[in-house]
């Protein structure tokens, strides 16, 4: 497994450095990247940084731990996070766990109770990249392969990226190639969602999947999805949640 990026937020100086020592000492698997002393601090570190894993010390000035970690999962922000505290408090552990905070560690902390609480996060972290690997493999071979559509002279055969954009006509969809041509397919965009998942083209709105990889630039007052010269279509008009679903995808 890779380095562990760390950091460590603690308002006592004292604290601070001596913890550190004992990471640096104890635990060579953990990189320390920053050391906070206050939340303001560590969230700057935090979006510059991006560590795997925050030791969060619950009283602090101005802003404590806990409304840190709040902030960190409004913002999506996941990182594995270890709460460092002298407070036995029932309410505080209740509500770290509620924002999945791996562990709950009192000062002083045993090395044993530390040991323990890293390898917690080893194992997050290795779940964690296995089911990423699965994903990209599964999206990988989503992409590369060959699906196929009914319609009504029998099956259509097309790759991901031969779609520009399918439109609903009826209970049929019309597909619009890249070499110009168009398909009328025998099955509804509620039955292609499946077949396309994890794949370039999005359901955008009630009539229309977009590829997003041919998508140039999306205009909110027309609502126009514009695509490059490298097609042969200019665009496409959709409703107003089809605009704001594109904008919202990533790329």
């Amino acid at each position: 497994m890779k380095k562990i990026k760390t950091i460590i937020i603690e308002d006592e100086y004292k604290i601070r450095e001596s913890f550190y020592n004992k990471i640096e000492k104890s635990f060579p698997e953990l990189d320390v990247v920053a050391l906070c002393a206050n939340a303001e601090e560590a969230l700057e570190k935090i979006v510059i940084h991006k560590p795997d894993l925050l030791f969060l010390d619950i009283e602090m000035p101005r802003k404590s731990g806990m409304e840190l970690l709040q902030v960190l999962r409004e913002a999506k922000i996941h990182a594995n996070v270890i709460i460092t505290t002298a407070y036995n408090h029932t309410d505080y552990f209740r509500k770290a766990m509620h924002l999945s905070a791996v562990d709950y560690l009192l000062k002083p902390i045993l090395k044993e109770e530390l040991e323990e609480a890293i390898q917690k996060v080893k194992e997050r972290m290795e779940t964690q990249e296995v089911a990423n690997d699965q994903e990209t493999l599964g999206a990988q071979q989503n992409k590369n392969s060959i699906l196929d559509f009914s319609c009504a002279v029998g099956k259509l055969f097309l790759k991901h990226e031969q779609i520009v954009y399918i439109k609903a006509e009826g209970n049929y969809s019309r597909f619009f190639l890249t070499d110009g041509k168009n398909e009328l397919v025998t099955e509804s965009l509620k039955q292609l969602e499946e077949k396309l998942k994890n794949c370039p083209l999005i359901r955008a709105d009630r009539s229309h999947f977009i590829n997003r990889n041919y998508v140039q630039k999306l205009v909110v007052n027309s609502n126009r999805c514009y695509f490059l010269s490298s097609v042969p279509y200019a665009f496409v008009e959709l409703n107003e949640t089809g605009i704001k679903t594109l904008m919202k995808t990533e790329a």
